[in-house]
């Protein structure tokens, strides 16, 4: 769990939520004084008592039957990880009422933000939850912990939009939901608005976008779960990854309105596809990767950003050593795009690399060698045309090529036989929630 989880070394009393809510304590075990997960309403009664007691949450009256309970400790454990990031971007002078003033300059700056970011006391923080859900369990754990938080919630069900909004009617002066018109994606960019203020637009900007996506392709079984869930709650064609792929595709249309974009992962397999297409496609300029490991089950948080201000990419939070997702799409073909596409000057379709005065030819030409388990190559200029300055740049082309095309594979040798590895591969392919 985050080091900030308020249940990390304090599991829930049982005993003494059962003491404020009587019917907690027909779903507890006289015996075992355990929860009994496998009776009909267990979970949820759990849930609603814990928002209600220890976070001070009268709204809350749980969700509709059959819809997705909220894991309480994953949720907060989600939320400490966006408040770090959300501690980065604001060292970096990086917040949604910056954004603002970069998009229009012109325009008084928005609400709490006043007279300077420096110097105010609590500066507001904007997020967006996508896929609010019935229980609006971001939203409404975001505003008790933080009395300067405002978020928006969206979802395409109109039940869960209900529920949504009673249950976070405690908070209603901070927490907007709203009815997004697209199903089985994300619909940021049709969601946000571009409120009028004295008679000028002003566009919406964030600090952050959560997301917890529908992890499967193809509806799970009908069998009971603790945790409920519907078929549009649990999957979506394509499943997270499809989903998560266009949530993607929207970021680098907002890339200028939002400082974070975030989503859970639920499925280890996904990881591959969705970090290749936000380091090789999207180029985004930040990458985190957070392991969200709660009891036998293993879920995974994905941030990035398009500010290079913020650091580079990292895989954070996690107890054990986890496989650097990055490797597995780190093909040869995937760094030899990502190389040349760093030269400046450069023309993929031709190969040519020139400037004012100079011009010569790249090759990388791949051998049929492997040393410690990297394939190598080789970096052929040809053609150089401009004398000496074609040929300096030819040798820091080259040099530059090297650099960034030796990255060598940190995959981790899996347990055999013959030997051993200090690395652990953990999570398996686990149910939503």
């Amino acid at each position: 769990m985050h080091p900030r989880n308020r249940y990390k070394d304090c599991p829930p009393d049982l005993e003494a939520l059962a003491a404020s809510n009587a019917a907690l304590r027909t779903y507890i075990n006289p015996l075992t004084k355990a929860l009994e997960v496998s009776k009909p309403g267990a979970v949820a009664e759990l849930v609603k008592t814990l928002i209600r007691v220890d976070f001070k949450v009268e709204s809350y009256s749980g969700v509709p039957e059959g819809y997705l309970v909220p894991s309480v400790t994953r949720s907060l454990n989600y939320l400490h990880f966006v408040e770090d990031l959300i501690g980065e971007a604001r060292a970096k002078g990086l917040t949604h009422s910056v954004l603002q003033r970069r998009l229009q300059p012109s325009q008084k700056r928005i609400r709490e933000a006043q007279d300077d970011d420096s110097s105010a006391t609590l500066i507001t923080v904007r997020g967006l939850d996508v896929g609010v859900g019935a229980s609006c369990i971001f939203p409404i754990l975001g505003c008790a912990l933080h009395s300067n938080w405002e978020l928006v919630g969206i979802d395409i069900d109109e039940t869960s939009l209900a529920s949504a909004r009673s249950n976070s009617e405690d908070f209603k002066s901070r927490i907007d939901i709203r009815k997004s018109s697209v199903r089985d994606r994300p619909d940021i960019s049709n969601t946000l608005c571009v409120a009028a203020e004295d008679g000028h637009s002003t566009v919406e900007t964030f600090d952050f976008v959560m997301c917890n996506p529908p992890f499967f392709a193809t509806p799970p079984s009908d069998e009971p779960r603790p945790f409920g869930g519907t078929v549009l709650e649990r999957s979506c064609p394509g499943g997270e990854v499809q989903y998560v792929s266009a949530l993607i595709d929207e970021s680098v249309q907002l890339r200028d309105r939002i400082v974070w974009f975030t989503t859970m992962i639920g499925v280890k397999e996904s990881m591959t596809a969705v970090l290749t297409k936000l380091h090789h496609v999207a180029e985004a300029e930040t990458i985190r990767v957070y392991r969200l490991e709660q009891g036998n089950k293993n879920r995974w948080v994905i941030a990035w950003s398009f500010y290079a201000e913020l650091c580079p990419h990292s895989i954070v939070g996690t107890k054990h050593e986890i496989d650097n997702f990055m490797d597995a799409s780190d093909t040869f073909e995937s760094r030899k795009a990502l190389a040349l596409k760093e030269l400046r000057n450069f023309t993929p379709e031709t190969g040519i690399c020139g400037g004012d005065g100079y011009r010569f030819r790249v090759r990388l030409k791949v051998l049929d060698v492997v040393q410690h388990n990297a394939r190598r190559f080789r970096v052929e200029i040809l053609d150089i045309k401009g004398g000496e300055e074609a040929e300096s740049r030819a040798r820091s082309v080259t040099k530059k090529l090297e650099q960034l095309m030796l990255r060598k594979s940190r995959r981790w040798k899996k347990r055999s036989g013959g030997g051993s590895s200090s690395r652990q591969g953990v999570g398996t392919k686990d149910e939503h929630n």
